[in-house]
């Protein structure tokens, strides 16, 4: 997006972050705070109309529209439709995670300056930060502050342990300067089908001349999370794991399974999106779930194999990767690439309708 329209957008959202303000039946700004917004803009438009609506302001038009269609409205109101839940639970449910900008997960006071943003909108929101090397020291300084974060782009155990570090150093730093953390909460989303779907295992498999599986894929994934689930428990981080982007499977005896989900039954947080939820449904009685499952070992033969290959290597030891090596490792580089073309549609839809509103991008 231009400079200059991040510098209007910017000046549109500070107005509002200081008072509290509500459409009209609408869904239009209020009619008498027109004149001071534009005002607070840069190049405001001089109008001789007596009583101007939205429209006859473009850029107020514009912005507005630019906000509707950027979520941020969406966010507020989710989190405000969940308040009562989270003070009735104390802080313990009703949670709304709002992500930062993924195409900026290098650039970390940009980071600093969005997660400000986003946690104004209400005390239950929790931020998403990119598990890179500048992600790290942004869930530190957010846990400082008693921010609660969800860390995302995460694939590998020293990703995760390193994450659950910095949240527990944050974490002591906050109750040294006497934060209230009562209502923190850290979270930290391993995603799981982003590591063991990539082409680099099969191609290292062939290259090392391991015989790895569908079996063995799918043990990889799932032995990443319970040694990281196993390592916080052990060590009182006080970070908790949750699991996302899991898949059905594999087959077993003509039998289709949910090993990502049956085999990791604990104390964690599930996200499942619709293409999980409705297998899960439908595969009903057949789902092997067993009380603490997540405490047991994957299989000795799967290990093996994970110890002759770098990649599943890098993601299955605690230290097998240096925090200089989050940001160029495949699943990251895959994961960004992904968020950045979805983050650029969007922005491709708030720039026509900015358009279609007269302001010029």
């Amino acid at each position: 997006m231009p400079i200059n329209c991040l510098i209007l957008f910017e000046a549109f959202l500070r107005f509002f972050a200081e008072r509290e303000t509500p459409v009209t039946g609408t869904h239009q700004l209020p009619r008498r705070l027109l004149p001071e917004i534009n005002a607070r803009l840069a190049h405001p438009l001089a109008l001789g109309l007596q009583r101007p609506q939205q429209k006859s302001y473009p850029h107020i038009h514009g912005l507005y529209l630019l906000v509707r269609a950027s979520g941020l409205t969406c966010l507020e109101g989710t989190a405000e439709k969940l308040l009562p839940l989270f003070e009735a639970s104390g802080g313990r449910y009703g949670w709304v995670s709002g992500q930062l900008d993924p195409r900026l997960f290098t650039e970390k006071q940009i980071m600093y300056g969005q997660a400000d943003e986003l946690k104004a909108l209400s005390k239950n929101v929790m931020i998403k930060v990119p598990a890179s090397q500048q992600g790290v020291d942004v869930v530190r300084h957010l846990t400082s502050k008693g921010i609660a974060t969800n860390t995302t782009t995460c694939f590998t155990l020293p990703q995760i342990m390193a994450v659950a570090r910095a949240a527990q150093e944050g974490h002591e730093e906050a109750k040294k300067n006497k934060v209230d953390v009562s209502h923190w909460r850290a979270v930290i989303t391993h995603m799981m089908g982003r590591l063991t779907e990539r082409e680099v295992i099969w191609e290292q498999a062939a290259y090392y001349k391991v015989p790895w599986t569908e079996a063995d894929r799918r043990w990889l994934g799932i032995g990443v999370f319970k040694r990281a689930y196993q390592l916080l428990k052990e060590g009182g981080y006080p970070s908790k794991m949750l699991l996302c982007s899991v898949r059905p499977g594999p087959l077993v005896n003509g039998k289709m399974r949910f090993w990502d989900i049956t085999e990791l039954a604990g104390d964690v947080v599930f996200t499942l999106p619709p293409y999980a939820l409705e297998p899960m449904f439908a595969m009903g009685d057949l789902l092997d779930f067993r009380e603490d499952s997540i405490e047991e070992p994957i299989p000795e033969s799967t290990i093996e194999k994970i110890y002759q290959m770098p990649y599943t290597m890098q993601a299955f030891e605690p230290h097998g990767m240096s925090l200089d090596q989050f940001n160029t490792h495949p699943a990251t580089l895959y994961t960004v690439k992904d968020f950045t073309k979805a983050v650029a549609g969007v922005e491709e839809f708030c720039k026509g309708r900015m358009q279609k509103a007269g302001l010029k991008v």
